[in-house]
């Protein structure tokens, strides 16, 4: 976390929504997005990991702020150790902390799942893919990114490589493109905007220069389309790659989609 904003003096500034702290935010939301938090941004910023429990108890809520000239530990300890904290707890069974400044004895979750989720940890810059080589137990992202992919490897991620995307499959192409235009037009959000507007009214105004011709996913019918642009992921050394059907046509995209595509699929790698 220290490497975003790191000033010649040895600390850290990371002013609010300078590009430091928007790379900063869009590597702690990944961090909280990997962990299973649902994640809140309110207007003024504030990035929020929330992690449902099945009591009305009080909430335990951890923090951070910005630090300007700060230190390594300045600012993001709390964040970063809150995300430690769910590690900890996956562990099952009793856990306690004798730290220098606090004690916690016998936390524990006691509704764990028989087998606990691995953390994939995403990153979108070289030093946030760095880090996920070190503390995540796999790598996920958006695109057919090699570059990315390699840069995990090398410095020593082990784990798989997921990644997600979307198609909208339909017998007519210019209904396809209308249908993720209205449902999705942010996939074509240029830079980092999807990471760091705050709220749906500032998504709602920054996907008014979206149009039709810019998105990006496969869609219309032509399956050759599909499986041209899934391929990449395979290419690109994904492990596994999640689809999501965009709109109404479900059945088709389970029937005929699955039915053609996945084999091809299969048999190219």
């Amino acid at each position: 976390m220290s490497e975003f904003g790191r000033n010649p003096e040895g600390g850290v500034t990371r002013l609010g929504f300078s590009q430091a702290d928007l790379d900063a935010r869009t590597y702690v939301m990944s961090l909280m997005k990997d962990a299973g938090l649902e994640i809140r941004v309110d207007p003024a910023g504030n990035i929020f990991g929330r992690r449902p429990g099945s009591n009305q108890l009080p909430t335990i809520l951890f923090g951070s702020h910005i630090v300007p000239r700060g230190g390594n530990f300045d600012g993001p300890l709390g964040s970063l150790g809150a995300i430690e904290v769910i590690r900890t707890l996956w562990q099952g069974g009793q856990q306690s902390h004798h730290g220098r400044h606090y004690t916690v004895e016998n936390a524990r979750i006691y509704d764990l799942p028989d087998e606990l989720p691995p953390i994939l940890v995403s990153g979108f810059g070289p030093k946030a893919i760095e880090v996920a080589a070190r503390i995540g137990d796999g790598f996920c992202t958006t695109a057919p990114d090699a570059d990315a992919v390699g840069r995990y490897r090398d410095a020593g991620g082990t784990g798989p490589v997921h990644a997600g995307t979307k198609v909208c499959f339909m017998a007519d192409e210019d209904q396809a493109r209308r249908t993720v235009h209205r449902i999705w037009p942010n996939e074509a959000l240029p830079g980092e905007l999807a990471q760091v507007l705050p709220t749906p009214a500032h998504f709602e105004q920054a996907c008014e220069l979206v149009t039709p011709e810019m998105i990006a996913s496969p869609a219309g019918p032509d399956l050759d389309k599909h499986v041209e642009s899934l391929q990449a992921y395979a290419d690109a050394g994904v492990d596994e790659l999640f689809v999501q059907q965009i709109g109404s046509e479900h059945d088709a995209f389970l029937g005929e989609w699955a039915r053609e595509v996945l084999p091809r699929l299969a048999q190219a790698s």
